[in-house]
C-alpha cells in the first residue's frame, strides 16, 4: 500500500497543473463552503418543520433531513481523516462530498415541501414566503 501511495505521489509531481484541480486551498474552501451552506439550509428547513406542531409527520421529516446531512458529514469526516480529500487524484471523492451535501439539501427540501402541502393554502403561502426570504438571507 505504501508503494502505491509513493508512486501516486511521484506521479502527482509530474501532472500538468490543469489535471490537479482538486488539490489546494481552493478545494478545501469549496468543500467547507458547500457543507456550511447545506447545513444552514437544512437547519432552516428543520426549524420550520419544528414549527409545524399540528403536523404529526413533521418529526419524521426532521429525522430524514438530519439523517441526510449526517451521512454527508460522516463521509466528509471519514475521507478527511484518511487525508484523501483535496489532494492530487481525489477529484472523485471531492465531487462525491459535494454531491452528498446537495442531495441532503434536495432530500430535506422535498420532505419540507411534502409537509407544507399538507397545510391549508394560506399557511402554505405564508411559510413558503418566509422560507424563501430566509434562504435568500443565508446565501
Amino acid at each position: 500500500m505504501k508503494f502505491v501511495v509513493a508512486v501516486l505521489s511521484i506521479l502527482g509531481l509530474f501532472l500538468p497543473d490543469g489535471l490537479a484541480v482538486a488539490a489546494g486551498p481552493e478545494c478545501a474552501k469549496t468543500l467547507d463552503t458547500t457543507a456550511s451552506r447545506a447545513r444552514r439550509t437544512v437547519g432552516l428547513l428543520t426549524a420550520e418543520l419544528k414549527g409545524m406542531t399540528t403536523n404529526p409527520y413533521a418529526k419524521n421529516a426532521i429525522s430524514v433531513c438530519n439523517g441526510a446531512v449526517s451521512r454527508a458529514d460522516q463521509y466528509y469526516g471519514k475521507e478527511s481523516a484518511a487525508k484523501s480529500v483535496c489532494i492530487a487524484g481525489s477529484e472523485y471523492v471531492d465531487k462525491q462530498i459535494v454531491h452528498l451535501y446537495k442531495a441532503a439539501v434536495s432530500t430535506c427540501r422535498d420532505e419540507f415541501t411534502t409537509q407544507v402541502q399538507r397545510l391549508p393554502s394560506e399557511e402554505q403561502t405564508e411559510i413558503s414566503a418566509r422560507v424563501a426570504k430566509k434562504e435568500a438571507a443565508i446565501r
